[in-house]
């Protein structure tokens, strides 16, 4: 990244509050692997980049990051929420196969 990247994003991130080693931890969070993060870390951070987008006071160069990593933010919840509702999905369709009635070799008469 070029002097000037790394300008914009602590401009962006003076603008959220973060100074110094705290800006370096949320963009070393940034930069974790999707895997590493939790589904309720992500929403959190989408409702921060939300408010801060909402709040008018981001230049357009930090409203178009902002949008970038909402953006990513929320395409991870959302595979999440997915795979969640898959795994229920399952779940649900062992439990019901188990509770429905076996059907009877008798009643052939």
């Amino acid at each position: 990244m070029d002097s000037r990247g790394r300008k914009k994003r602590r401009e962006f991130y003076s603008t959220q509050g973060l100074t110094g080693g705290e800006a370096l931890g949320t963009l070393h969070a940034m930069a974790k692997p999707a895997a590493e993060t939790s589904f309720e870390r992500a929403l959190a951070e989408l409702e921060k980049v939300v408010a801060q987008m909402e709040g008018g006071k981001l230049s357009l160069e930090q409203a178009l990051e902002a949008h970038k990593r909402g953006l990513e933010l929320a395409r991870f919840c959302q595979d999440r929420l997915d795979a969640a509702q898959r795994q229920v999905r399952v779940l649900e369709g062992e439990v019901l196969k188990k509770l429905a009635p076996e059907p009877d070799a008798g009643d052939d008469d």
